[in-house]
């Protein structure tokens, strides 16, 4: 039914709508629609990028903000 693919993010979003929906019990229904065969961790030097420019963001949005008062 499905193959890896490299839009894991968009199965895995259809996933839990489908759970969310009551069409499938929980997540679990992946293992037997054969998602990825390859476990992808987190990078954590990525993690703490996104991060920083997180914050960076919210300063923007929160000056942003000041000037339409």
């Amino acid at each position: 039914m499905f193959r890896e693919t490299q839009e894991g993010s968009a199965l895995g979003a259809a996933v839990i709508a489908w759970v969310a929906l009551g069409f499938v019990p929980d997540i679990l229904i992946t293992q037997k629609i054969g998602g990825a065969k390859t476990l992808v961790e987190p990078n954590s030097d990525n993690h703490e990028y996104y991060r920083q420019q997180s914050k960076k963001v919210e300063k923007v949005l929160e000056a942003l903000k000041s000037t339409r008062s």
